[in-house]
């Protein structure tokens, strides 16, 4: 009696574990090393990017996406590692995690030559792909991509009419840089900061205003100043403060342009 009991429970078990079993796609491929295990070596740059909306389609895109975050992030990490930003600030106050950003933004428009390794699909888990890139085609990219931001000069308002030459000489000095003025993300920046001072009228003058303007231009390499030039102070009168102001930002935009050696500075830096 016992004996028949045992027998039966252990068919029934048997039973419920061959059910189990069966209940399990084969169609459904096992999750692959590199989900757990992302790959490293010297030749190429690696990203892993993964989701799960219940849209295959939709995922698809989503996941090739987060893979090249993911990868513009791997290079990122060397590039923080070369400019040493271990706590460091922005000329213009941004933080160490800013800094880092605007890189990885940066990084993520000079990806080239990006290559699928491999994808992985689960109904429950969504689509997964692993990309790479050469890190040579990377190193090739990089010295290759000469974008530079201009941004509108500060310290003046923005539609003030001594900005836009600013623009105009940039473009005549012949600059080994693609300008894009007003654009963002770019590996490479020219600002412009104006430095402004009024002098109260005295009447004994006949009510003439005095400004003094200096103008520091700026080349940066993701928010870091590699170094500045500043032109003045110049010191002019008008019949009010904006037409002193205007004279004297001309006066300092004549000295950046005959100021060869900001060129002759930029070349340096970029054959370093």
């Amino acid at each position: 009696m016992y004996r028949f009991s045992g027998l039966f429970i252990l068919l029934t078990l048997l039973s419920l574990i061959s059910c189990a079993v069966s209940t399990v796609d084969p169609a459904v491929e096992a999750e692959p090393e590199w989900m757990s295990t992302p790959p490293s070596d010297d030749d190429f740059y690696y990203g892993i990017g993964g989701s799960s909306t219940g849209n295959e389609a939709e995922d698809r895109e989503i996941a090739i996406s987060r893979a090249q975050s993911n990868l513009a992030a791997s290079i990122s990490v060397d590039i923080i590692s070369e400019l040493e930003l271990s706590n460091t600030v922005a000329a213009d106050g941004s933080s160490k995690e800013t800094l880092e950003s605007r890189i990885q933004q940066s990084v993520s428009q000079s990806l080239v030559n990006l290559e699928a390794v491999d994808n992985w699909f689960h109904p429950d888990r969504g689509y997964w792909v692993l990309y790479r890139m050469n890190r040579q085609d990377w190193e090739a990219q990089r010295k290759a991509d000469r974008r530079v931001s201009v941004p509108v000069p500060s310290g003046v308002a923005e539609n003030s009419g001594y900005n836009i030459p600013f623009i105009a000489i940039l473009t005549t000095k012949d600059l080994p840089l693609q300008l894009l003025p007003g654009g963002r993300n770019t590996p490479y920046e020219i600002t412009l900061d104006w430095v402004v001072s009024d002098f109260p009228v005295l009447e004994e003058s006949g009510g003439i205003h005095f400004s003094r303007l200096s103008g520091v231009v700026s080349f940066k390499q993701y928010g870091l100043v590699l170094f500045s030039r500043e032109y003045g102070p110049v010191k002019e009168g008008g019949l009010n403060y904006e037409q002193a102001r205007e004279r004297a930002a001309l006066k300092v935009l004549e000295a950046f342009r005959a100021d060869s050696s900001f060129d002759d500075e930029i070349q340096k830096v970029l054959a370093e």
